[in-house]
């Protein structure tokens, strides 16, 4: 225990007593990617079946990139918060636009000059297009939960394809709790 005292005592020294602040882009775009990561986690999971999962994740990938070339134009730091939001909606089908909300919010979440969201916001949104596409690189249908929407297909198949009486849900559970 002493040794681990030690250690992390040292580690301070070592590391200096630097504050982090919120204000520094670095600590920003590392949330924003975060974010990006874990919005398409939460929608992946979401999906009812593995085949929709596998579905969706590349048209997942396929937006986020677009986005990201789009970005590589010199003169999207000079939109208004209204037209970058105009151009996106172009690029992003209705079906998925949580990512959309996604990359307007970190505009908003940022005090804008009205005239042009400037290059940082350019950054920002990138950072959610490299989270989105890290979520989806990482994203592992065995570690999916078992959803009560999947769960309850399962039971329903199970009940459907049950030929024999005593087999079917129904009459199984009266037997199995005594009930005539």
């Amino acid at each position: 225990m002493k040794r681990i005292v030690f250690a992390a005592v040292l580690l301070v020294f070592v590391s200096g007593c630097v504050t982090p602040s919120a204000k520094s882009m670095n600590i920003q775009r590392s949330g924003i990617r975060c974010v990006g990561d874990t919005a398409t986690t939460v929608s992946l999971d979401s999906l009812a079946t593995v085949a929709e999962v596998d579905a969706v994740k590349p048209k997942i990938k396929e937006i986020a990139m677009a986005v990201q070339l789009f970005l590589k134009d010199g003169k999207v730091a000079d939109l208004t918060i209204p037209e970058i939001t105009q151009e996106l909606r172009k690029l992003i089908p209705e079906q998925y636009r949580f990512l959309l909300d996604i990359l307007i919010a970190q505009i908003q979440g940022i005090t804008v000059d009205v005239q042009k969201i400037g290059a940082n916001n350019v950054e920002r949104i990138n950072s959610v297009c490299v989270g989105v596409l890290h979520g989806c690189d990482l994203y592992d249908v065995k570690y999916r939960p078992v959803t009560a929407f999947a769960s309850d297909k399962q039971m329903v198949k199970a009940v459907n394809t049950s030929g024999i009486p005593e087999q079917k849900f129904g009459v199984r559970l009266k037997k199995e709790m005594g009930v005539r």
